[in-house]
């Protein structure tokens, strides 16, 4: 057996007539209410209510995510600059390591001088 709503009416019907129902503007539901099955037909909206949504539609098409191109832009360029500014940085951090190195040998052959003396 299933359960089906429409406004504020719910029936319980046999499985084999969910279908018949669902083309009838009824919603299937389970147990708690929940819709598991949207009508397939015979729900109408308003025409504000298609236009309010036709309207946010277009809105996120344009704007993508909610975010604008101007915004979108901005984050973009601080993104670049932030690893253009990573890459400076990881550049130094090597130079760093390789005098580092270099300094390194360069004690331990000062360190053999001194003991030969």
């Amino acid at each position: 057996m299933a359960k089906i709503k429409k406004a504020n009416r719910v029936i319980t019907i046999d499985d084999s007539r969910v279908d018949s129902y669902l083309s009838r503007g009824y919603d299937q539901i389970n147990e708690d209410g929940e819709v598991i099955k949207e009508a397939t037909n015979g729900k109408t909206v308003t025409i504000a209510e298609y236009n309010k949504l036709k309207a946010k539609l277009k809105n996120v098409k344009e704007n993508k995510d909610g975010v604008s191109r101007e915004e979108f832009d901005k984050l973009n360029d601080a993104f670049q600059e932030q690893a253009q500014e990573r890459d400076e940085l990881k550049e130094k951090a090597e130079k760093f390591a390789e005098k580092g190195k270099q300094l390194q040998e360069e004690n331990e052959k000062l360190k053999k001088q001194l003991k030969k003396q």
